[in-house]
């Protein structure tokens, strides 16, 4: 019997929580909160893994799940096996360029709001210049930088910071949080206001036949993102300005009793 997405991550939360439970039972002496943090996930995410409060676990979690307890067996080849639908999700974000399956660390630079900029400097094309990180971020940027290339999280390369190519790829709330960290942290709101910015912000909500249009929508969202892809990828069109471009859409009500659905854009 072929079972859904949705069918899938809610026995798959089921796993993820008897995988907690005899990994605690192993160790005593061990709290929650000391377990969430050999995890490297939070003990309020941790707690609701363990209480099935989550029953459609994010890709990240079952990572660090699967990492923290141990698995005798791959990853992706058990999911392969026992979840093939989450595998075509899987599948597609590959697709995407989105990487489910990746370096924790790169993901945590990311996310947090106090490094992201330089990651999201150091992720393009041209890199983040050396000679601009004391000028641009003071000497915790020089300290951050100096950290992240120990990790080797950044590599240098003819003065420049890069990421390291071999622990690239992120998760979807990697993205999410870029999104919301550059919208903080870049958006030149005032050269919009004054009309003398190249910058652009959109927003519209509205009340759809969520079956019926919201597809049309999610198509035309990835479509677009095909060709600025394109774009940005053409090494004709490298230059050394970083410009970043985030899209994202979601229903805001998901009652499945209300008739009406609203949809973010």
């Amino acid at each position: 019997m072929n079972t859904t997405y949705a069918q899938e991550q809610e026995s798959l939360a089921r796993v993820l929580r008897d995988k907690i439970f005899k990994y605690k039972a192993a160790r005593p002496n061990l709290s929650s909160s000391q377990i969430a943090s050999k995890f490297g996930m939070s003990s309020s995410t941790f707690c609701r893994l363990e209480n099935l409060d989550i029953k459609t676990p994010t890709f990240d979690q079952i990572i660090k799940v699967f990492n923290g307890t141990g698995s005798d067996e791959d990853l992706i080849t058990y999911l392969k096996r026992n979840y093939p639908r989450l595998v075509e999700v899987f599948n597609e974000s590959i697709s995407n360029g989105v990487s489910p399956f990746m370096n924790q660390d790169l993901c945590e630079y990311l996310e947090s709001p106090s490094t992201s900029k330089i990651m999201v400097l150091a992720g393009s094309k041209s890199g983040l210049p050396i000679d601009l990180v004391k000028e641009e971020f003071g000497n915790n940027g020089v300290k951050v930088c100096d950290d992240l290339y120990e990790k080797g999280i950044l590599v240098i390369n003819e003065n420049n910071y890069f990421i390291n190519s071999e622990v690239k790829g992120v998760t979807n709330k990697t993205i999410l949080d870029l999104i919301k960290n550059s919208a903080n942290d870049f958006f030149d709101l005032e050269g919009l206001n004054n009309g003398d910015s190249l910058n652009y912000l959109s927003f519209r909500s509205e009340s759809i036949d969520l079956d019926r249009v919201y597809p049309q929508i999610v198509s035309l969202l990835k479509e677009t993102n095909t060709q600025i892809k394109s774009i940005m990828d053409n090494p004709d069109n490298m230059g050394e300005s970083t410009v970043f471009v985030g899209m994202i859409s979601d229903s805001i009500i998901r009652n499945t009793i209300c008739k009406e659905k609203e949809v973010l854009q």
